[in-house]
């Protein structure tokens, strides 16, 4: 089997539209994965790294005999481990800071969650970056933020209720 003939058996099994096939051969993972990614920012994260790591790369010849792609070089391996837990670090130091459990509510099984841990499950735990990273956006939309007399109830509460 050549790799044109694996590639579209992998695309059929992953039930990729001709459009997502298209981007995903030319190396556009970002574009082929687009609409699968839109909720999981993590995964989003990987796969813009993975693009960015391949714009970056030097083009290295195919070797003819084998007919398979080159292997990554240990340091790129590296590279990408890294990149990967940077990008773990920052979601997780997200979530706090918007009040968001780990998993960002996307795990139903989620011992912390169950599931409802969108931002605002929780308090921040820095209100202070919160505001300053929501301001700017709130202010171009024409909005204020104003403090409550009485804070209620919290988001999570709220949306338990309405279950």
């Amino acid at each position: 089997m050549n790799q044109q003939q694996m590639f579209q058996l992998f695309a059929q099994r992953m039930n990729l539209s001709p459009e997502e096939a298209a981007a995903l051969q030319s190396g556009d993972y970002e574009r082929a994965f687009a609409g699968r990614m839109r909720g999981d920012p993590m995964l989003m994260s990987i796969v813009s790294m993975m693009q960015k790591n391949r714009a970056e790369a030097p083009p290295q010849p195919e070797t003819a005999a084998s007919g398979s792609s080159p292997r990554l070089l240990d340091d790129e391996i590296e590279n990408l481990q890294d990149a990967l837990q940077a990008a773990r670090t920052m979601l997780r130091y997200l979530a706090q800071v918007l009040g968001a459990c780990r998993c960002w509510g996307k795990n139903r099984n989620c011992a912390r969650c169950h599931g409802r841990g969108a931002p605002g499950f929780q308090a921040s735990s820095d209100p202070q970056t919160f505001v300053s990273w929501l301001l700017p956006g709130l202010h171009a939309l024409g909005y204020q933020i104003a403090p409550m007399a009485q804070p209620t109830a919290s988001y999570s509460e709220h949306s338990a209720k309405e279950e």
